[in-house]
């Protein structure tokens, strides 16, 4: 072999030697090494191993002097001593500052009736489940180990233990009327803050509950497509800022146009009781098309103005207009071009104005409400109501204008005159003893185009189509099988097909049975016409308003932002932040507690989220939780010395939230 490639090999096997892997060498017991140099002593731990017979280092690690050995040995020794203790503050300090904020401890504490005794008050135990419950979805027996590992715990002290009675007990106070007292100044302090609303978006929701009760958890369309479990349902009322302003709980098997109409009056006496009713204009509602009935509209047209949608039936024949007719409104943010169709119609039939016999009377504020808001009069402010001696005229004054209504009983008008001009006719109608005005609700209607939904419904119906057919196949299979296995009979095949074609398509689809030449046959198919029809009405949304004054992009608009309260319910859905679900409550009362108690969070976490909207670099509403959760504080103590207090380093985004917010406060009755 020639030298030099002898050469190479033992180089080779020499370095391989002398790389031995970093487990083996940590197996080997290290020792110190004492070196001198320039007259100082300095020392290292080595390592050593064979390697080719020879002793050979293949670790070491620099030590220092004694000195410096006995520096670091003594700064161990403090460490050993000193104990620490770590607390997530930001979300729960900013929700404990809002509740100060809003008073909401004193509030509900004035409107319950509890002896006053050492311990928690009734305020003080609904904070603490509201807290926990933003924090994770706990049942009321693992708030007090919750609470032991809570900063709480060392700014609240009190001489008896937390428990599921206590708190179950404390839930027993909220009664229905006090709840509804507790919402009522919860909203006035949202007023006096700022939070001022002038649109309200109503919309209902339902919640799937695994436990049984006497009404409130009953069978139900479920939302989340649970129809075998039991649902609870929830009304909301929320501000132009998400904030709500009004709840409802109500049994699961209520249609939402019935739970809108015995809500309404409960939220328009809550605008009462806010002070934000008498203004110059009327707040608007918006809703949607399950709410819609001739009742309700009448209702709450009296109250607000409305934006709304209408059911496909009530303006089909707007879905065959050709978009080419349509006019763009506005780009949305994901660029798609909105289009409208703009035009007006006579929809849920005549709605009464007042009574002639009580004017002047019970009903001059009510006409002087429709003469305000809806005709657009501002003069009436301590007008004159008088009504002719011949009781054919009713006449308003102030010192420089007029206004007239007159009766025509020969055409079954009222005529309206203002300053001496005929402006607009109601309908007359005698009914038993007295002289009843009406007028007809036209309404301004814009039917909306959207390109993102047209798509995402029609991928969304050729989805489901495939899947009737599938199934609508395996049917016909089952009904006409011969041979061995049980057939399915033609009752329970149209049963089956019914439930797999569905209420949303049930026209556009057709199942039949029938027996022929003694053998049951099954046909099936789709009806194009109908498919037609659906098609048409893909991304199209007939929207509604009295606001006849409105462009469409605004009317368009403001119905878009009904998402507001839908973005609630997925906040009440949503397990990181204020969870409804799972309730582990039976009792009807304490699930209504409950409820409330969670809608109050989100009244917390809203206001919250208003008040960060102050910041110059706006956060959106997950993100400032995020932000808000990461802040923690740490408690130090050394051997006996005083517990000190101090904050984990913070972002930018956190040291401006903890400013914005002033969660520093929150620690002024710390307890350490």
């Amino acid at each position: 072999m020639p030298l030099i490639y002898l050469y190479i090999i033992i180089i080779y096997n020499i370095k391989w030697q002398n790389k031995m892997d970093i487990t083996n060498i940590q197996k080997i017991k290290p020792y110190v090494e004492k070196k001198k140099s320039n007259g100082n002593v300095y020392y290292q731990l080595v390592r050593k191993a064979w390697i080719n017979g020879t002793s050979k280092r293949v670790w070491n690690k620099y030590l220092g002097t004694g000195k410096t050995i006995e520096k670091v040995y003594d700064e161990y020794e403090k460490c050993t001593s000193l104990k620490f203790n770590s607390f997530e503050y930001g979300r729960t300090a900013a929700l404990m500052k809002i509740a100060e904020e809003l008073n909401f401890v004193e509030i509900v504490n004035k409107h319950t009736i509890k002896k006053r005794i050492n311990g928690l008050t009734v305020g003080e135990y609904m904070l603490l489940i509201i807290i926990s419950r933003a924090s994770e979805p706990l049942s009321k027996n693992k708030i007090s180990a919750w609470f032991d590992e809570s900063f709480i715990s060392i700014i609240w002290s009190f001489p008896h233990k937390l428990n599921t009675q206590n708190f179950t007990n404390h839930m027993e106070y909220l009664t229905d009327e006090v709840m509804q007292k507790i919402e009522d100044d919860i909203g006035k302090s949202l007023v006096d803050k700022g939070v001022y609303p002038t649109h309200l978006y109503i919309d209902a929701t339902n919640f799937v509950t695994y436990m049984k009760c006497k009404k409130l958890a009953a069978k139900g369309e479920s939302k989340q497509k649970r129809n075998d479990k039991n649902i609870v349902g929830l009304a909301l009322a929320t501000s132009d800022e998400n904030i709500p302003l009004f709840h409802e709980a109500y049994p699961g098997n209520m249609q939402d146009a019935k739970v809108f109409s015995e809500m309404f009056d409960k939220i328009v006496r809550r605008l009462q009781v806010l002070g934000v009713q008498n203004q110059k204009e009327k707040i608007i509602a918006v809703f949607d098309c399950g709410c819609n009935s001739s009742k309700n509209v009448k209702k709450a047209i009296t109250e607000v103005n409305i934006v709304g949608t209408l059911k496909s039936n009530q303006v089909s024949e707007l879905y065959n207009i050709p978009l080419e007719k349509y006019e763009f409104l506005y780009k949305d943010n994901d660029g798609h071009e909105i289009k409208g169709h703009r035009t007006k119609k006579k929809l849920f039939g005549e709605v009464f104005l007042f009574s002639w016999n009580n004017v002047p009377g019970n009903d001059s504020e009510r006409l002087i409400r429709f003469l305000k808001y809806d005709i657009k009069i501002e003069w009436l402010e301590n007008a004159e109501i008088k009504k002719s001696n011949d009781n054919k005229a009713i006449t308003i004054t102030n010192e420089s204008n007029t206004l007239t209504i007159k009766l025509n009983k020969e055409e079954n008008k009222a005529i309206l005159c203002i300053n001496g001009k005929e402006t607009h006719e109601y309908i007359l109608k005698e009914e038993g003893d007295n002289i009843n005005i009406y007028y007809e609700m036209d309404f301004t209607i814009v039917m909306r185009s959207h390109p993102g939904s047209y798509e995402k419904q029609r991928k969304t119906y050729e989805d489901e189509k495939k899947e009737i057919l599938e199934g609508l196949e395996k049917i016909k299979k089952s009904v006409e099988r011969e041979g061995k296995g049980r057939r399915m009979g033609i009752t329970s095949a149209e049963i089956v097909s019914a439930k797999v074609i569905g209420k949303r398509y049930k026209k556009a689809f057709w199942f039949e049975c029938k027996i022929k030449d003694e053998k049951q046959i099954c046909e099936y198919g789709t009806n194009v016409e109908k498919e037609k029809e659906l098609y048409l009405m893909f991304g199209k949304k007939p929207i509604f308003t009295d606001k006849h004054e409105w462009s469409s992009e605004n009317i368009v608009k403001t119905y878009g932002q009904k998402d507001f309260v839908e973005k609630d319910f997925h906040w009440l859905k949503d397990v990181l932040l204020i969870p409804i679900p799972p309730i582990y409550l039976q009792d009807d009362d304490h699930i209504k507690v409950h409820i409330f108690l969670c809608v109050m969070g989100l009244v917390f976490y809203r206001y919250l989220m208003w008040k960060s909207n102050k910041l110059d670099e706006k956060l959106s509403g997950t993100k400032v939780i995020e932000t808000l959760e990461k802040i923690r504080v740490v408690l130090s103590q050394r051997d006996d010395k005083n517990v000190t207090l101090k904050f984990e380093e913070m972002s930018i985004d956190q040291i401006r939230l903890f400013s914005t917010l002033n969660l520093g406060e929150v620690l002024k009755n710390v307890n350490i």
